[in-house]
């Protein structure tokens, strides 16, 4: 069969008009005459399957198989089809290869009448528009006006005789349907072009262009076409079944009439009126991002009645938008910056990091970010460095509320942190600058004291708490003071005649002369020494005894009135034996025991009197000091948990003697047991049921009944219980 009269279709016309406008130019008096030719009684054109069937109409119409495959509503899967959705091909030899499952989600009716229509459209062409068909698609581009599916006259569901071009109930002409204009409402404008260039239906591409959005937009680079549509219709209905009485749904998009007056249950049953007011909602809610969306999650959260929990705005983007990736990806990149610079997502914080820890889609943005007790453990400082650090813009933190309070719930942005945990390892704390030199922490800040090394931060640099260090300031340091003494190994032979430098250290501070001042001698030449290694390190320096003894007779020269052997006795309460003692140590040297009088004769300065008897105390001053008796200072240094400079063990010395910072340092860094019930707040039953759980452990080598603990480990599981 070939038709006399043949015809093109219109832009975007539908087969079943198409067909229709077949059947008046061939003078075809049934309605329905394509149907005795497809040998089918009840198909619908515009959901046309069967290959046999394109292959009909191809030979009847003159139009290739493709031409008519663009008749029917599988022209635009692209726009909607998901991965439930088949592509079409025509290459199967009795069906066309697709499955549309969920087209009643989409489309008003796959059999029977069409219902929705644009008024204009129709008295211009009586043509059947595809697009028409589609839920989602509810004005029309070319006119500006709402898509009419309700007959003005009997206000039925619209129902057309295609045929007769009028309502199916009150015969009507669909021309003289009432349509309502959108022209001058902006939103219903932007919503309709976004919507037709996803459908491929005007010469814009999606997004338009023109759009009043930022170059930051979720638009740009996040949303495709299909979530677009998707976010419109499912977000829509999602928030009319969470917050359907929000203000945002009581605003009139376009005409303060009765049908705009109630938010529908259900899309798929609305009216084109109601689904057009819902999209808009939506569109507004994407056209004002952020802010839009800031809101409506905050009402969601706020007003909803299930538990607020589980209803925060990370439950809510992974649990309710979770195939939305890009709501998850535009949100992300909205907190990157939005967490440091605006103070309207404070609120959000604590939720939305705990959300991206409890769930793996927002695991990534949790790893960004650090409590300031997470970056202290990180960086193995305490919480209050940690604030030092963030008060000094060493790392970058969360915008903070205008009204401060006394503890800032604030968050650490991990580059930052990283970044700093770099610079740390590379810069040298105290303790390490003192193990590259090779001394002591007090003599490091002695050298930064006599502008003989430079440090980055310090007490006396910038008044922070911790000393840094560069190190290539601590090797310039060391390569100024000992980079010109001669390397060479201490001869065995005269193993008796050499000394170290801490022994030269000990015995030329009786002089007054301060370990600065010996570097300051040593670099100049007073001092001979050499370097048994080619090291720059304080340990391995050595001189002979003749130098030492030379560079104290000049030492010598300089002091004044000196005291006797009985003299410092009664000023120590001490014996000579004990004196003897302690020279041997090289704790408290006199000035002329080089001479190898007679050791009566030998006599001391008051300076290092004064100096000895700061440095170093008995056992009974350490008792007191750590509150313990003296039986127990003895155990301790017998045991090895305290290092006494003297006693029997050491140089047969009748008592006990420990160098005063070692024995404050040890107040300082451990607790006993009162001290730790005491800044616990616990009881002594609680810290003992404490212990034997393993939750806090005293040290291992206290020796006897009591128990110490690390003042440390007490302070972190005091932070952990608050």
């Amino acid at each position: 069969m070939e038709l006399i009269n043949r015809l093109k279709p219109y832009p975007l016309e539908s087969l079943s008009s198409f067909l229709e406008r077949l059947r008046r130019v061939n003078y075809y008096q049934e309605p329905y005459w394509y149907r005795k030719i497809l040998m089918s009684g009840s198909i619908c054109p515009d959901f046309l399957q069967m290959r046999s069937h394109y292959q009909i109409l191809s030979n009847i119409t003159g139009l290739s198989m493709g031409n008519i495959l663009d008749l029917t509503v599988f022209r635009f899967r692209s726009a909607v089809e998901s991965p439930y959705y088949h592509s079409v091909s025509l290459n199967s030899e009795d069906w066309i290869e697709i499955e549309w499952r969920d087209a009643g989600r989409f489309i008003h009716r796959r059999k029977g009448s069409q219902q929705k229509v644009c008024p204009y459209c129709w008295y211009e062409r009586k043509a059947y528009l595809i697009p028409w068909a589609f839920r989602i698609i509810t004005t029309c581009y070319f006119h500006k006006v709402l898509l009419v599916d309700h007959c003005t006259r009997c206000n039925k569901p619209l129902s057309i005789d295609i045929v007769n071009d009028r309502c199916k109930y009150c015969g009507l002409g669909i021309a003289q349907l009432r349509a309502i204009s959108i022209f001058h409402d902006e939103a219903s404008i932007q919503l309709m072009r976004c919507i037709w260039s996803i459908f491929g239906c005007t010469p814009e591409r999606f997004p338009p262009s023109d759009l009043p959005i930022a170059d930051s937009h979720p638009l740009h680079g996040f949303i495709r076409g299909k979530d677009f549509l998707r976010f419109l219709w499912d977000g829509g209905q999602f928030l009319i079944d969470y917050i359907s009485e929000h203000p945002i749904f009581r605003q009139n998009s376009i005409l303060d009439i009765e049908l705009f007056a109630e938010t529908p249950q259900r899309l798929r049953s609305a009216s084109s009126m109601s689904i057009h007011r819902v999209l808009t909602v939506m569109w507004k809610i994407l056209l004002h991002w952020p802010d839009s969306w800031i809101s409506i999650l905050s009402y969601m959260s706020k007003y909803n009645s299930v538990d607020e929990k589980y209803w925060t705005v990370p439950y809510i983007l992974t649990s309710k938008f979770r195939d939305w990736r890009w709501i998850s990806d535009a949100w992300d990149e909205f907190m990157k910056e939005a967490m440091f610079t605006n103070i309207d997502v404070i609120p959000w914080l604590r939720h939305y990091r705990r959300g991206g820890k409890e769930n793996r889609y927002y695991r990534d943005l949790y790893t960004q970010l650090f409590s300031q007790q997470e970056a202290a453990r990180e960086l193995g400082v305490s919480e209050e460095k940690i604030k030092t650090f963030i008060q000094n813009d060493l790392l970058r933190v969360t915008v903070r509320a205008e009204h401060l309070s006394k503890r800032p719930w604030q968050l650490i942005e991990a580059t930052s942190l990283e970044q700093l945990r770099i610079d740390r390892e590379h810069h040298l704390t105290l303790a390490k600058a003192a193990k590259y030199i090779g001394t002591s922490e007090e003599q490091v800040v002695a050298l930064v004291a006599g502008n003989l090394l430079d440090a980055l931060n310090g007490p006396l640099i910038d008044k922070t708490a911790s000393w840094r260090f560069e190190p290539e300031a601590v090797e310039s340091c060391m390569k100024n003071l000992l980079g010109h003494l001669p390397i060479l190994p201490t001869p065995k032979e005269y193993m008796q005649e050499v000394r170290y430098f801490d022994f030269i250290q000990r015995s030329v501070s009786w002089y007054g002369k301060r370990f600065v001042h010996l570097m300051k001698d040593i670099r100049e030449g007073a001092l001979v020494m050499y370097r048994a290694y080619d090291q720059l390190n304080l340990a391995v320096l050595w001189c002979y005894e003749a130098d030492l003894s030379e560079y104290k007779l000049l030492l010598n020269q300089a002091n004044g009135v000196f005291l006797s052997v009985n003299a410092v006795c009664q000023r120590l309460h001490c014996k000579p034996l004990t004196l003897r003692h302690l020279h041997e140590a090289g704790i408290l040297i006199p000035i002329n025991y080089n001479l190898r009088q007679n050791y009566e004769l030998y006599q001391y300065t008051e300076e290092d009197i004064e100096i000895f008897q700061q440095q170093y105390v008995t056992a009974k001053q350490a008792a007191d000091i750590l509150n313990v008796t003296q039986l127990t200072i003895q155990s301790w240094a017998r045991i090895g948990r305290l290092k006494p400079v003297t006693g029997s063990d050491i140089n047969g010395s009748h008592e006990y003697r420990f160098e005063k910072h070692t024995i404050l340092r040890w107040k300082n860094d451990c607790l006993s047991f009162g001290e730790t019930m005491s800044l616990l707040g616990v009881s002594k039953a609680t810290l003992h049921r404490w212990i034997v759980e393993g939750k806090v452990k005293p040290l291992a080598d206290i020796g006897g009944k009591q128990r110490w603990f690390s003042r440390e480990d007490v302070s972190v599981l005091k932070d952990e219980d608050l």
